[in-house]
């Protein structure tokens, strides 16, 4: 199992990691994942909740991938909070939202098909100016950003389903 660190750029050093994790199997981790697609946290389409979905965490390969992501988290002194399979079927996406509660949000990508979407982030200045920056995201990254950077992902116009983790984690205090 290896993970490299990369980082991304206008979102420099300070805001955005990224880790390339290998030695996984995506694909399997992506059924394993989808088996759970209509069991969401919430069944009020208002609430960015209705799109995230239980996951087996003991599943063959996703608790393989699990173990590397906590192993990145204990690197960074991160605990976790919460973690949901992010599923999006064709025409769907994620509103602009953050996850402010928790000192770290994260995601990993096991399948992403062409004409899927991107991650984007956005940062208010001042009261009129909105810049957005895109990351394009590869199958086998996890990011990891602060909860409170707003972002959302963009609309799928493939048939097939994107899939992914995510999570949330706060600094440790030891």
């Amino acid at each position: 199992m290896a993970s490299q660190f990369d980082k991304v750029s206008p979102l420099t050093d300070d805001y955005l990691e990224i880790w390339n994790i290998t030695g996984v199997d995506n694909e399997a981790i992506a059924e394993e994942t989808l088996k759970y697609i209509d069991s969401v946290q919430s069944l009020d389409p208002r609430e960015t909740l209705s799109e995230d979905s239980v996951i087996d965490e003991n599943a063959p390969a996703t608790k393989v991938l699990l173990n590397e992501i906590f192993n990145i988290m204990d690197q960074k002194n991160l605990t976790r909070s919460t973690i949901w399979g992010q599923m999006h079927r064709k025409y769907e996406a994620t509103a602009l939202h953050d996850h402010a509660c928790d000192d770290v949000a994260w995601v990993y990508y096991a399948r992403l098909p062409p004409d899927s979407g991107v991650l984007m982030f956005s940062i208010i200045l001042g009261w009129s100016k909105k810049v957005d920056i895109v990351h394009e995201p590869k199958v086998g990254q996890l990011v990891l950003f602060p909860g409170y950077m707003l972002h959302r992902v963009t609309k799928n116009y493939s048939d097939i389903p994107r899939v992914s983790i995510a999570g949330n984690a706060n600094f440790s205090n030891e």
